[in-house]
């Protein structure tokens, strides 16, 4: 049984493009600010913490991958753990994941809308794209969870009325079958 295969986790490819577009534009930042003289060590640490962050996550994913190609998870998992240990390291996993990317997004709230503006210019401009990101990605999934609810709301009311009309044509058809 090949249970790596169960619980991948591109499942969901939100939660990578998401870590991946920071990851990208961190260490871009990163660079730009490293050859630079200013300093800002507010604004420097959310840039480290973003992008050793996603670091973290894209070397552990890098190497679950490479143990899942060439089939060293399939015999780790065959010959030294059960399908409930796996299932309970990949929901630790990602678990993390959304974990630091709440923090993530606490962080950088706080640090732009809270605090001043920084001194650096590229570190300004990657706080305010970190706030604003994910001000958006709050927005969407307010409005997407809002949606669900209407729908849920209304896809039970058509059921209760189809409901209604099933019942008072019940017995037209009972009646027209007699006939």
């Amino acid at each position: 049984m090949n249970i790596s295969n169960k619980y991948n986790g591109n499942k969901s490819p939100a939660v990578h493009i998401y870590n991946l577009i920071f990851l990208v534009l961190s260490y871009c930042t990163a660079i730009v600010h490293g050859s630079g003289e200013c300093q800002d060590h507010a604004h420097e640490s959310f840039l480290y913490w973003m992008l050793f962050g996603n670091l973290i996550i894209y070397g552990v994913a890098f190497i679950f991958y490479i143990m899942l190609k060439i089939g060293l998870l399939d015999f780790c998992t065959e010959k030294c753990f059960n399908a409930v240990c796996v299932a309970l390291n990949t929901i630790g996993f990602f678990g993390g994941i959304i974990i630091y990317n709440i923090i993530s997004m606490i962080y950088s709230l706080i640090l732009y809308f809270g605090t001043s503006s920084s001194e650096c210019l590229e570190l300004e401009l990657f706080t305010m794209f970190s706030a604003y990101l994910i001000l958006i990605f709050i927005i969407v999934n307010v409005f997407y969870f809002f949606y669900l609810l209407v729908t849920s709301f209304f896809s039970k009311k058509s059921n209760e009325i189809n409901k209604e009309l099933y019942q008072e044509m019940e017995p037209i058809k009972k009646s027209g079958l007699k006939k």
